[in-house]
């Protein structure tokens, strides 16, 4: 992953803010919204990853098509990874 530009960075947030997935996650609520970084694809296609995180602590990763213009993707923790529950190896130190 790379980098984004200036530009890239205000695109994929206004993709990102447009979507109304996104609204709905956000409802009025304070956020934080930071671009994580930037691919460029085989195929042509940019992709760049963003991190929302809500006031009362919930983290989503954001995929926006930056050559379609879409969020082509949301899903919930931090770069896709359940921030809580089962699984090997957990992240936490006790």
């Amino acid at each position: 992953m790379e980098e984004p530009t200036p530009e890239e960075e205000e695109e994929a947030k206004r993709i990102a803010l447009e979507d109304e997935r996104v609204q709905d996650l956000i409802q009025g609520s304070d956020y934080e919204l930071e671009v994580i970084g930037c691919m460029a694809l085989p195929n042509g296609e940019k992709r760049c990853m963003l991190l929302l995180e809500l006031e009362n602590g919930e983290k989503y990763t954001i995929i926006v098509n930056m050559s379609e213009g879409i969020v082509e993707e949301i899903m919930e923790g931090e770069g896709g990874r359940r921030d809580r529950g089962g699984g090997e190896g957990g992240s936490g130190q006790p």
